[in-house]
C-alpha cells in the first residue's frame, strides 16, 4: 500500500532488502508518469557480492513492484569499477510471476516460495 512519493516508506522498503549495506542513496521520479525509483549500489562495497548482484537487483525490483502500488520502473545504478545501469519495468516481471501483485505481500509463504525463492536464489538472469 505505499506509494512511490512517500520517500520515508520507499527508503523503510529498500533497508530491509538485499544489498542495503552498499545502497548509497535512492530518488523517486514523481513529477509525471511512469513513476520511479532509482538506487544506487557502491559495488565496491565490502558487502556487495558481484555473482548475486543480478539475483539482487531482480528479487529488490519485484519487491518494490509488489509493495509500491504505483511504481512502473526501478533503475539500479552500481557505482564501481563499471558504473553500469540496470532497468526493470513492472510488466516485464509480472510475466514472470504466478499471481497478482496484491497476493504476495498477502501470504508471506507466497512471497517466500515464489519472490525470494524463484527471483533471490534461483534466478540467473
Amino acid at each position: 500500500g505505499s506509494y512511490v512519493g512517500d520517500n520515508s516508506a520507499v527508503g523503510g522498503i529498500l533497508s530491509e532488502l538485499p544489498g542495503v549495506g552498499a545502497m548509497d542513496g535512492f530518488s523517486l521520479q514523481t513529477v509525471e508518469e511512469p513513476y520511479g525509483i532509482t538506487v544506487n549500489y557502491d559495488t565496491t562495497h565490502k558487502t556487495w557480492e558481484e555473482d548475486k548482484s543480478q539475483n539482487v537487483m531482480m528479487y529488490n525490483a519485484a519487491s518494490l513492484f509488489a509493495l509500491v502500488d504505483n511504481v512502473n520502473d526501478v533503475t539500479f545504478i552500481l557505482l564501481g569499477d563499471k558504473n553500469e545501469t540496470v532497468h526493470f519495468v513492472r510488466s516485464d516481471i509480472e510475466i514472470l510471476l504466478d499471481h497478482e501483485w496484491s497476493y504476495y505481500y498477502k501470504d508471506a509463504d507466497t512471497w517466500e516460495r515464489e519472490l525470494y525463492n524463484q527471483l533471490f536464489l534461483e534466478s540467473d538472469t
